[in-house]
Order: structure tokens, then sequence, then C-alpha cells
């Protein structure tokens, strides 16, 4: 069976792509900053990968590896930068399938607004590799309320976002990352819009958690220049609150709203719903 290169593996999408690896039958190695603070839910090989460190041993790395799940740093505005070594690394070493995990909102741009987006910069430098290729453009996950970026919100009682009263069709990170490992399975190749089966706006996301969590989940929108100013409070480089804003603003012109059925087509099963998510957790 081939062995494939996750990395992140720690987050949301890197677990749960594991998982559905592993249920494939896939021998994994599953990467992180510090492999000992992996926490998965089988004993898999763990190897050291940080896309900020320059000096990476990709000897090492890709010891005996036939296909790589790529997951870059989330709202990194320069994630291109990033990842150019482990992809020029994967080309040189001549790795069977590369999947990289992109993002739903890249299918609403065009012509330069699109080529300058830092993750469809990854995309054009994997597609200039030759490395045959997968692209799944996900939707936002809905693990992010429970256990991701908005969890802390969530925590607090009131999620605040400049996302206006626009609607996106999350997605259940399980769902993606069974998308990726049937797309190893079959060969898949070219981009995949990989969405939830509804869209969901946030007042409609407070109140199905509110539901669930037996407590009151509120949402207030705020302005970009609020959004801007929490960045800019955080120490995020420039490129980074710029990227932060770029995906915002594409969400609130409902860019992330679009329902595919590619879950469907591809594991002849619906995508989890929101609510049917919040009973599994």
């Amino acid at each position: 069976m081939r062995t494939v290169l996750v990395t992140a593996a720690g987050g949301n999408a890197g677990r749960n792509t594991v998982e559905s690896l592993l249920n494939k039958g896939f021998n994994v190695v599953a990467t992180a900053r510090d492999p000992k603070n992996l926490k998965l839910s089988r004993d898999v090989e763990t190897r050291a990968y940080d896309a900020n460190n320059t000096t990476t041993d990709f000897d090492t790395l890709f010891k005996d590896i036939n296909d790589v799940v790529l997951i870059g740093p989330p709202l990194d505005g320069e994630v291109h930068k990033k990842l150019g070594a482990i992809i020029d690394a994967a080309a040189d070493r001549d790795v069977g399938h590369l999947a990289y995990m992109s993002g739903n909102y890249l299918a609403a741009f065009s012509g330069q607004s699109l080529v300058d987006l830092p993750i469809r910069k990854v995309e054009l430098q994997i597609v200039n590799s030759g490395l045959k290729h997968t692209f799944v453009r996900a939707g936002f996950f809905m693990d992010n309320f429970v256990t991701g970026f908005n969890a802390p919100m969530v925590e607090r009682g009131n999620i605040t976002l400049a996302v206006g009263d626009a609607k996106s069709s999350f997605v259940a990170a399980a769902d993606v990352g069974a998308f990726v490992a049937e797309a190893l399975v079959q060969g898949l190749t070219g981009e995949y819009l990989v969405t939830g089966p509804e869209a969901l706006d946030h007042w409609e996301v407070a109140r199905l958690l509110t539901e669930n969590m037996g407590r009151t989940i509120s949402y207030t929108p705020i302005s970009e220049e609020e959004l801007t100013a929490a960045y800019k409070s955080r120490g995020l480089a420039p490129e980074t609150v710029e990227y932060g804003l770029t995906l915002y603003r594409a969400f609130r012109n409902y860019a992330t709203a679009a329902v595919t059925d590619t879950v469907k087509q591809i594991l002849g099963r619906d995508p989890i719903s929101f609510r049917q998510f919040l009973k599994l957790i």
C-alpha cells in the first residue's frame, strides 16, 4: 500500500485526513512542527515539518513517501513563499500524487485578482512543478466553531466577524478528509469545490449552536475596520492582514455560498449538515 505524507496533521483538516487515509488502507506519515504534540486517534509514524523552517531536511521528510497531502498555514499572506520549497522537493523526488487543500472562495475570482491570491500562487506552483495533483477547494470548516478559529468566540457566547449577513456552505472537516482519501484512491486530478449541503449565515449558525449547547450563542457583525484593528493588535504581518481582509470580503460578497454535489458524487453519500455535525461532536 502507498505511503502518504500529511502536513499540518494536528489541525482539523489534517487529523480527519489522516483518519480517512488509514480507513482506506494507506500507510500514513503525519507531520507537525513538534510531532510530540500530535494527538491522533491511531498510532502512525510522525516526522517534523514546519513551513516556516528554511532548513528542512527533505530527504528525511520524503523517505519512502509515495503521495503527499499538503495543508498550508491558514490565513498566511506569505503561504506561497513558505510552501515553494516542499513543492519543489516533492517534484524532485517524483512524488506520485499531491493533494493541496485550497479555498472555495477562489472560484469567485478571475484574472489578475485570482492570480494575486497567495493560495492561488501555491496552486500555480504545483501546476508548474509537473506533479500529478488535486486541488481540494474546501469551504469554511464547521469544526472551526468547536476547535478552531471561531471556538473562543463561541465559548464567550458571541461570534463577531466581518461577514455581514452573507451565507457560506460550511463543510465538515471529516467530509474533506474523506474526499482527499478517495481522491488518492481514484487518482482524481484537477480542481474540486467541496462544500456542505447548505449555505448558512452566522445568525443561523448561532441558532444551531444555541440549540446544541443549551446556552445562548449570538452573532454580532463587525466592520472591516474593526477586523483590521483586531488583526493588527495581534501583530500580524501586513500581507497576512490583507489576505484575511480579502477572504472576508469574498465571504461578504457570497463568494463562499455555492453548494456543490462533489461529496455526493465522489463519496456516494450526502455531506454532513451543520446540525448533524453538532450531534456528532
